[in-house]
């Protein structure tokens, strides 16, 4: 059991089921007046079909990121579900919330965000191959 390698892949999987678009997608629309923009007919509601997913987990944990301290957070995320599986069984049921805010969110940008905004100068986040401020987001592969 400990010669197998954590289930980063698993974990990054897992993420996407509540990543940050995810998260964008139930944020409210502004209007003009830089308030929450109200639906004129009752069709449209709100897309929370993110918390019903938390809600019928079995094992929950909120991560909290106000900066990219080098991915440490996303590791540490893998070890709790990781950890889950092994006592509860694989199937677990375990669910990692990121709360993503602040200095961190380039952790949930997309490499063409890093190339245009040099994030990896912002961030001091340096290409492991090259030694240069990183114009991808490394955290989000997972190395084969």
């Amino acid at each position: 059991m400990l010669d197998e390698m954590p289930s980063r892949r698993g974990f990054l999987g897992r993420l996407g089921l509540l990543s940050f678009g995810g998260v964008a997608a139930v944020l409210p629309r502004r209007a003009h007046g830089g308030s929450p923009a109200r639906a004129s007919d009752s069709s449209a509601e709100w897309d929370l079909s993110w918390i019903r997913t938390i809600e019928r987990a079995k094992n929950v944990a909120v991560f909290d990121m106000p900066s990219i301290m080098d991915g440490l957070i996303l590791d540490t995320a893998t070890r709790y579900l990781d950890n889950c599986d092994a006592v509860y069984a694989a199937k677990s049921g375990a669910i990692a919330v990121l709360n993503i805010r602040t200095q961190a969110v380039g952790l949930a940008l997309e490499d063409s965000m890093w190339r245009k905004y040099a994030l990896g100068a912002q961030y001091n986040v340096k290409d492991p191959v090259t030694d240069q401020p990183a114009e991808r987001n490394r955290y989000r592969t997972v190395p084969a």
